[in-house]
């Protein structure tokens, strides 16, 4: 039931942070720390979002990386 629970609310809420403009690239760019580490400790109740959060964090890493390289 719990699982059903977390794929429901927090995976259905990664895809959204996914893909919503003042989702995570928002809250990655503007340093929005407080929102992140919350963020991070719902997603890690529920491994296929906190997978979601560490792509879209790998996929800010580098593209900021690039911009210094």
């Amino acid at each position: 039931f719990q699982n059903i629970i977390f794929e429901k609310i927090i995976g259905e809420q990664a895809e959204v942070l996914k893909n919503k403009p003042s989702g995570f690239e928002n809250m990655f760019s503007n340093n929005k720390l407080d929102e992140l580490s919350e963020a991070y400790r719902l997603f890690l109740n529920y491994e296929p979002s906190l997978d979601i959060f560490l792509k879209e964090m790998n996929k800010y890493i580098k593209a900021k990386g690039k911009e210094i390289y």
